[in-house]
């Protein structure tokens, strides 16, 4: 038996609490039709693939690969 006794911060213990639940396009039907849309794409597009750094990251990767004029 090991003589360690795990004691969690209580930061840790705190921010579990009150951590957010995920956002979902019935949440952004409540706001203005800009922040809405934004939000609504945003929702559409890290439910398909992932997270927003991966959206900009194929973006970023399909304007490398065009072709030049």
């Amino acid at each position: 038996m090991s003589p360690y006794t795990h004691v969690p911060h209580p930061h840790t213990i705190e921010r579990l609490k009150h951590r957010d639940k995920p956002v979902t396009t019935a949440d952004v039907m409540r706001e203005k039709f800009s922040t809405k849309f934004n939000c609504w794409l945003a929702v559409k597009i890290t439910d398909g693939v992932g997270t927003m750094w991966c959206a900009y990251a194929f973006a970023l990767l399909a304007l490398i690969g065009l072709p030049p004029r």
